[in-house]
């Protein structure tokens, strides 16, 4: 058995990542960031190799970056 494919090297200098290599980087399952997909939370895919879709590595890493609540709950105010 091969390994899935995680991360394609694009000729013009991009790299496109497959729902596996985005979950390693965000520590998101990948069927939570499928799920922000439906629901246009996250990027969608730009490319597809037969049934693997794939995004584009820079536009994950931007979104993951200004993603909202990345930071956590705030706390409560101690009384």
């Amino acid at each position: 058995m091969t390994d899935p494919l995680t991360e394609i090297m694009l000729p013009g200098g991009g790299v496109l990542w497959s729902v596996t290599k985005i979950s390693e980087y965000t520590g998101i399952p990948p069927h939570s960031f499928t799920s922000y997909v439906a629901r246009g939370q996250a990027p969608a895919p730009t490319h597809h190799v037969e049934r693997t879709r794939l995004w584009d590595a820079e536009a994950v890493k931007t979104w993951w970056a200004n993603r909202p609540g990345r930071t956590g709950r705030p706390r409560k105010a101690s009384r």
